[in-house]
């Protein structure tokens, strides 16, 4: 099974879009998380501000604040998005 990670991004801009918003959301996908971090901790646009090793929906997975050239500021999350086997997940049964 292929592992498929996301980088998730949210952007606040410091000086809006011509009066629209000055918020956004995009992602980028990787085939590992030290590639997803590797990625947002070498691209040139962006200058690491800090790193919280958890955050508070998700204990597991740390957050990093970014500066990001004519930009704003972004707080990136990777995480594991590949397909799991529920069939043996019992952590994460639900009855209705």
């Amino acid at each position: 099974m292929k592992t498929i990670w996301i980088g998730l991004i949210f952007l606040v801009s410091l000086w809006g879009n011509e009066g629209g918003p000055k918020y956004g959301l995009s992602e980028e996908y990787f085939s590992s998380e030290l590639e997803c971090w590797e990625y947002f901790d070498n691209h040139l646009s962006f200058k690491l501000i800090k790193e919280h090793k958890h955050n508070f929906y998700d204990i597991n997975s740390k957050v990093k604040n970014y500066e990001i050239l004519e930009v704003g500021k972004a707080w990136v999350s990777c995480k594991n998005i590949s397909p799991v086997n529920h069939e043996h997940d019992h952590d994460h049964e639900h009855n209705h």
